[in-house]
């Protein structure tokens, strides 16, 4: 999967002003082997450090050897295959005003979403459109349009060397999910908007694959004791996206046109009255 990744950066990027880094956190001694010969062959950096896993550390230590203005955080079960998938992020994070970018993921081979950007969901953080087809829109074309969220997911994400230290890196206390929830909370709380270019696709094969998704409990246990840790950090935004409107905030798993229809069926319009001028909100 490592492989598949890296050679589909080198074959399908045009902007080739980038560096390749490898962290990993324990592979076993034939794996390591494996992976030294091969990024021997591409000119890649392998950083190999054997520590419990905790993905905030390993991107945290990848970013002390980045010699970039810009950091790209990708998760090996990505595959590239839009050319200008680099140009377009780079160009969107290069503006000031620009926090954490993020692009649209499918399952492989398919154009059913894994995520495209993240809302706060009535579970809390959701993928915006979870395994949704993409050639239908989606809350006004949010799937098709850039758009600013609330955050993006960390196994694709681009944002300014200068950003990242100023948001305080990756908070080691989320080990193992949510840390790129946290960054982007981080960054948004400076004023900073994250933002999900729908213009940029890519597979993603870890996530759309059963066998990488832990069910079990303790895997649920670690997931809600990050969720509070993040409300407990973040507390205003636990129900409460500011870029998804009031009335679907915190409702149900997926913004997707059932789930909209649905709930603006049960909207009272008159809670949406302004009682000193009449307008509607």
């Amino acid at each position: 999967m490592l492989k598949q990744c890296i050679d589909s950066v080198i074959e399908f990027t045009d902007y080739k002003n980038y560096e390749i880094i490898v962290v990993d956190n324990g592979s076993t001694p034939e794996n390591k082997t494996i992976i030294e010969t091969y990024l021997s062959g591409v000119n890649a950096t392998y950083i190999y450090n054997k520590f419990d896993f905790n993905f905030s550390e390993i991107c945290n230590l990848g970013v002390t050897v980045a010699k970039g203005d810009f950091l790209m955080f990708l998760n090996d079960g990505i595959e590239i295959f839009q050319p200008d998938w680099l140009s377009r992020m780079l160009g969107q994070a290069q503006q000031p005003h620009t926090g954490a970018v993020g692009a649209k993921l499918f399952c492989p081979g398919t154009v059913n979403l894994q995520g495209n950007g993240i809302y706060i969901g009535h579970n809390g953080p959701e993928y915006s459109f979870k395994q949704s087809n993409d050639t239908v829109a989606h809350y006004f074309g949010f799937n098709w349009l850039a758009t600013n969220t609330i955050a993006v997911t960390g196994d694709c994400l681009l944002v300014s060397t200068e950003k990242f230290r100023e948001a305080g890196y990756f908070d080691k206390r989320y080990a193992d999910m949510y840390s790129d929830i946290k960054l982007c909370f981080d960054l948004y709380s400076r004023g900073y908007y994250n933002v999900t270019r729908n213009d940029v696709v890519a597979y993603h094969h870890r996530f759309c694959n059963d066998d990488f998704v832990d069910k079990s409990e303790m895997n649920i246990v670690r997931t809600e004791q990050n969720k509070y840790r993040l409300f407990a950090d973040y507390p205003q935004f636990k129900t409460n996206d500011p870029f998804i409107n009031c009335h679907m905030a915190g409702y149900q798993e997926t913004l997707n046109l059932k789930n909209i229809t649905d709930r603006i069926a049960e909207i009272d319009l008159t809670d949406c009255i302004s009682a000193e001028d009449g307008s509607v909100d």
